[in-house]
């Protein structure tokens, strides 16, 4: 067999096979029992060192929780936090038989999310090449094997940014540095790059995506609305207007399609493509919102408040996320405050 041959059969056929195909059984993927989705698992056990009943952090206990996803669970007695509005807010944004490259973090716990109530044929696909896999934990990086579950195939690094050249990845989502009013991006560093006062994660995949896939999603979440970058990391839409376009480096309708912020949800102009306020959080005015902003901003005639979210996308997020839900600050607290209580308790034998 020729080398061309092998490279010819190694190669991805197309994101959209199922393991239910023929290639799928050919390769050993082929069908197998469902897995189980997170609503149906027993609970796990107890995280950061606290109980799973009604005054742990993470509120109703499993049985409580259990039946309100059997019933449909979409009352909203409950009361959430920022960050938790956050991901479910990314969750909405991905359709269902979408193609969609997660990140870690926020990105994963939103597609998981998608996954469960919103988009259950959409494709999750990670930066290093897994293909169409089921959530179960979240990722400590983007090649994390826990990825691997219940995914359809495997491929490269280098595939699946081929495939975001190719045109199939629809939506992808990016954290913030620094983001200018045409969503152009810095994540290399802040200050002078030869002295930075603070060294960011850098492109990595950051720029390709945002030039290729169809619709970015952009989180901000303790970076800064600035006029001018320290650092041009990634392209939004350059200097406004068509001047995207007319560089003739991007697809046609391609680029950033909403900002979400602690304070709002913000979107593009059709012409001017210049970010403007959409959806204030609730408790939120726009005083306050244009306090973080150097420049005019301008607001929506028909400026809405963000949805508050359902109980029942509430307890997915603290089921499958506790520490994205609670905040790393306060999990890493909660956290220190178990351990220092263990060794007293230790030291008390």
């Amino acid at each position: 067999m020729s080398g061309s041959t092998v490279a010819w059969i190694a190669r991805p056929i197309s994101i959209t096979t199922r393991r239910n195909s023929a290639w799928g059984c050919w390769t050993g993927f082929g069908p197998r029992p469902s897995i189980p989705r997170l609503p149906t698992m027993d609970p796990p056990s107890p995280r950061l060192g606290m109980k799973a009943d009604r005054n742990g952090p993470w509120a109703l206990p499993w049985k409580r929780w259990k039946k309100r996803w059997q019933r449909g669970g979409c009352s909203m007695s409950k009361g959430y936090t920022l960050n938790e509005l956050l991901i479910i807010t990314c969750a909405k944004e991905i359709r269902d038989y979408e193609n969609v490259i997660l990140g870690v973090g926020l990105p994963t716990t939103a597609g998981a999310l998608a996954k469960a109530l919103y988009a259950p044929h959409a494709t999750l696909m990670m930066e290093s090449g897994i293909i169409d896999f089921e959530p179960l934990v979240p990722l400590n990086h983007i090649a994390d094997a826990h990825s691997c579950r219940g995914f359809s195939y495997a491929t490269d690094l280098f595939s699946a940014f081929t495939m975001t050249y190719r045109g199939f990845i629809d939506v992808c989502f990016l954290g913030v540095g620094q983001v200018d009013k045409y969503g152009n991006l810095n994540t290399t560093c802040i200050g002078d790059y030869h002295k930075p006062t603070l060294r960011l994660p850098g492109s990595g995949g950051a720029a390709d995506f945002i030039s290729y896939a169809k619709r970015t999603v952009l989180t901000l979440r303790g970076g800064e609305f600035v006029e001018k970058l320290d650092y041009f990391t990634s392209p939004g839409y350059l200097e406004g207007g068509d001047s995207r376009d007319r560089t003739g480096f991007f697809p046609k309708e391609s680029g950033p399609s909403m900002l979400l912020t602690p304070k709002g949800v913000f979107k593009f102009d059709a012409e001017t493509k210049e970010l403007y306020l959409a959806q204030l959080h609730p408790g939120v005015t726009v005083e306050a919102v244009r306090r973080d902003i150097p420049w005019d901003l301008k607001v929506a005639p028909d400026l809405t408040q963000t949805e508050r979210p359902s109980d029942r996308e509430i307890d997915f997020v603290r089921q499958f996320a506790p520490t994205e839900s609670a905040g790393r600050a306060l999990a890493m607290e909660l956290s220190i405050e178990a351990v220092l209580k263990q060794a007293q308790e230790r030291g008390k034998e």
